[in-house]
């Protein structure tokens, strides 16, 4: 494992994001995760959403997010925002400025947003209540008619959708279904109707549900409602709701949803209590957390504790982080991926897509993937050098793919003549191989730096300089019997080269000097390193200063044995004489 280290940037997500902060109440700047685009918060901010386009204002600057670029246009002169709808070319205000209230009306594309002149005797923006998109026209909704926008570039047309009494001039909100089925809110209560039935002066006939609710959106096929506690999906056919969220919601909540028709996906999002806004998946029954727009900005790992190589056995969704759940991939089956922290109920992970310029993200611990363990045994074999010079050394074993993702640094260069250990390969799974190797060397300065290289920047290590000297010397343990161990490196965690036996002889590689704790040998033409105190420079090892000791002593021990039998015999002999 490589000593902690610090991360040198965090991932850049998508801008989109960024725009949608400007929901939130309050002072201060809001910045998307990640992102280095800011919105000035200055007071309470209206937002809608359509597709994957999202339209926020704020003080007197209306803001459009298309294709990960943020669009600002800027009113010269004060308004305030009574409500606001969008679709795929339009976004539509209602807002009171100091002619009372109107209509501004924009076209957007990812270019940019261009206001559009709005001239028509017939339409009397004063009196809107309410305002609804569909995928191709925006509806709104008078004191005395529903409209149906449809608006271009060079003219604009209003057309009476459905005749109504001033009985609905006190609706606060509404929505409409399939251009024919209109949900509204009056004083709290649902009502809905249709084109053919809503000339009736009986609002009571329209009665759904009775209530406190004060939002309403179209999500999908089905109709959300909100009050100052609660979100709800609305049944028709039973003429029920059923509980969505309860929490982060008060009276000053607001709703928008959108659906992605890419993805077959409805979202919908929830302004909060808090100064920020929920996202969730909506499946038609149920609101999952998908992502969470805030002040803050989540801070990545700064220490990665696991590099290790795994196989995504099943889809898997990679997250910005586990706080904002922005989806950043999905990675499919036999994709590989190297896990670099843990984070609660994460795994902070580098993956590798070709389509993808982040490549750092977070996915569930409970994915299905499988270690994929490292050969300590590599084919290149224990010692390898780089194929060209200034060959870099990384942090990790992956290098930045994409214009914002900066990805591991370099933290040395190597020379063709650098003699790099071969730790292991970081992961393998069959044939396939990550592609990098974790190595160690020994620098100019005598440090030892541990990092990663590219498999395809090195090659198996042949001698290119001989050894400083030629001197021989012989291994000694300072124990009978133990065997001299030599490292790759001169330290004792390094990788074990070999174990010799007492009274080896070896090469040095450089002067021996007995104050030195390590001494560089020559060992099947490769440096290794030995501690000093098992080398003998001259002299008898100990095993042959033992024999010369002990020799002598068995010597002298076996005359003695034989002088004294001798004598001893000589004495019997001569007592039986």
């Amino acid at each position: 494992m490589s000593k902690k280290i610090l991360l040198i940037s965090t991932l850049l997500c998508f801008v989109i994001l960024a725009g949608v902060l400007s929901v939130f109440a309050g002072g201060g700047v809001a910045l998307a995760e990640n992102s280095n685009v800011s919105i000035d918060i200055v007071n309470d901010s209206s937002f809608t959403a359509y597709g994957d386009a999202f339209a926020l204002v704020t003080d007197n600057n209306v803001y459009v997010v298309k294709d990960s670029i943020v669009h600002k246009y800027t009113e010269e002169g004060q308004f305030t925002v009574l409500d606001m709808a969008m679709n795929s070319k339009y976004l539509v205000l209602l807002v009171t400025d100091d002619s009372g209230k109107n209509l501004y009306i924009y076209s957007y594309d990812s270019k940019g947003i261009t206001k559009i002149k709005l001239e028509n005797p017939n339409v009397y923006p004063e009196e809107i209540v309410a305002l609804y998109n569909d995928n191709s026209s925006i509806f709104a909704m008078d004191s005395n008619k529903v409209y149906k926008i449809d608006v271009d570039s060079s003219s604009t047309l209003w057309s009476t959708f459905i005749s109504k009494n001033p009985l609905y001039t006190q609706i606060s909100d509404m929505a409409i279904l399939n251009e024919d089925v209109l949900y509204f809110i009056l004083d709290g209560n649902l009502y809905s109707t249709s084109s053919k039935n809503f000339t009736s002066d009986d609002l009571s006939s329209f009665l759904k549900l009775e209530g406190s609710y004060t939002d309403l959106v179209i999500s999908g096929e089905k109709l959300i409602l909100l009050d100052a506690t609660k979100a709800y999906v609305y049944d028709d056919a039973s003429n029920s709701t059923s509980e969505l969220l309860s929490s982060g919601i008060n009276e000053k909540s607001k709703l928008a949803a959108t659906y992605i028709s890419s993805s077959n996906t409805n979202y919908v999002y929830v302004k909060s209590d808090l100064p920020a806004l929920n996202m969730y998946e909506f499946t038609g029954s149920a609101l999952n957390y998908y992502n969470t727009f805030d002040r803050t900005i989540y801070t990545h790992p700064a220490t990665y504790t696991i590099l290790t190589m795994n196989k995504i056995n099943a889809e898997a969704t990679v997250y910005s982080s586990p706080r904002h759940l922005q989806k950043l991939a999905t990675l499919s089956s036999d994709d590989y991926v190297i896990l670099l922290s843990e984070v609660g109920d994460y795994y902070y992970i580098y993956f590798s897509k070709d389509d993808k310029k982040v490549n750092l993200g977070y996915i569930r611990k409970d994915s299905d993937i499988t270690l994929c363990p490292a050969s300590t045994e590599c084919e290149i074999g224990a010692f390898a050098q780089a194929l060209h010079p200034d060959t870099a050394v990384y942090k990790y074993p992956f290098v930045g793919d994409g214009m914002n993702d900066t990805g591991s640094e370099a933290v040395a260069y190597l020379t063709i003549y650098d003699q790099l250990v071969v730790i292991d390969n970081v992961g393998q799974d069959g044939t396939y191989k990550w592609g990098w190797y974790k190595i160690q060397y020994l620098n100019a300065n005598n440090q030892i730096v541990e990092g990663y290289v590219k498999e395809k920047d090195v090659s198996p290590y042949t001698v290119l300089t001989p050894p400083d000297i030629s001197k021989t010397v012989k291994v000694s343990s300072k124990k009978l019997g133990e065997y001299v161990k030599v490292y790759a490196l001169p330290q004792e965690d390094s990788k074990l080269i070999a174990e010799l036996k007492e009274g080896t002889s070896i090469d040095l590689h450089e002067k021996y000097d007995k104050n030195s704790e390590w001494t560089a040998v020559i060992y099947n033409d490769m440096i290794a390193y030995v501690k000093t105190e098992n080398i003998q420079p001259g002299g008898l090892t100990s095993w042959q200063l033992a024999l010369a000791i002990t020799v002598p002593i068995v010597v002298v021990a076996i005359v003695v044995t034989v002088i004294i039998l001798v004598v001893v015999k000589k004495r019997k002999y001569l007592s039986r004489m």
